[in-house]
């Protein structure tokens, strides 16, 4: 069974080799699995700081910060032109397209000039410091940390219908909760809804399509946008938006289901 300490040095191994892939070679694919391992590396963030006093948690992450923010400035186009690709009118749309490649091709610029010599060493000299702390952490109960995360997300699915921020919100709670989950071996003590998995993925389908018809509101105004294009555009963010919010529905639908959401084990100074 993995142990923390071996998670970590996985997250380790993993940002070395993303933060060291030629350009050439770093695509569409290696920016999503950049975003993931930032990701889990600031849940385990949010839970060292649960557990230990004076542990610093944003010194750790300030170098992954801009790496984080750039990286999904060009996720959120790669993300836009996937989708406008899946379109049946994706064919009427080159000018739009192209658009979408230069802007690509400049935040890609953008992250390689922060992503340097000079960040790569910080982040590696931040994560060799956080294997000291994670190992500081390991013999200690994650029981209460689990249970006030999912006492946070209860309260998120108490209220029976969220508005969108708390759906946002919920999002992150619940990626929060499942990296933890991963990284700490009592992770197969922990009775999950069997639905959760599902509402995860709704709620990441939720936000791609809702960030994708935000950006298109924007562009269609934009006298960048061509006269013949412009109505193509609108037609094609209206089925978004109409997307997005049946899947809204369908996550409102689905959390009055979750209230017997995750149990988990008593912290060990509470049991008999």
């Amino acid at each position: 069974m993995p142990t923390g300490s071996s998670y970590l040095k996985k997250r380790r191994t993993a940002l070395k080799f993303l933060t060291r892939t030629p350009k050439r070679k770093f695509g569409q694919r290696q920016f999503h699995q950049l975003r993931v391992e930032i990701k889990k590396l600031r849940a385990t963030l949010i839970r060292l700081e649960f557990q230990l006093k004076n542990f610093d948690g944003k010194r750790i992450y300030k170098p992954f910060r801009k790496l984080f923010a750039q990286a999904g400035k060009v996720r959120e186009i790669q993300i836009e032109k996937a989708m406008l690709h899946e379109q049946e009118e994706q064919g009427q749309l080159p000018e739009y397209l192209k658009q979408l490649d230069k802007k690509i091709r400049k935040e890609r610029s953008r992250f390689f000039n922060v992503r340097n010599v000079k960040l790569n060493s910080k982040i590696q000299k931040r994560l060799k410091s956080l294997e000291k702390k994670n190992r500081d952490a390991e013999n200690l109960d994650p029981a209460p940390f689990l249970n006030s995360l999912t006492d946070e997300i209860k309260l998120l699915l108490l209220t029976g219908s969220l508005a969108p921020e708390g759906v946002h919100l919920l999002r992150k709670k619940l990626k929060n909760l499942t990296y933890n989950l991963e990284s700490l071996p009592q992770q197969k003590l922990i009775q999950a809804h069997p639905d959760q998995d599902h509402l995860v993925n709704l709620l990441g389908t939720w936000h791609d399509l809702i960030t994708v018809h935000q950006t298109l509101l924007t562009e269609i105004t934009s006298e960048k946008i061509s006269q013949e294009e412009k109505p193509i555009l609108e037609k094609i963010n209206d089925k978004f938006k109409s997307e997005s919010d049946r899947i809204f529905d369908e996550i409102n639908q689905k959390i009055p289901l979750f209230d017997d959401f995750v149990f988990f084990p008593k912290p060990k100074s509470q049991e008999n």
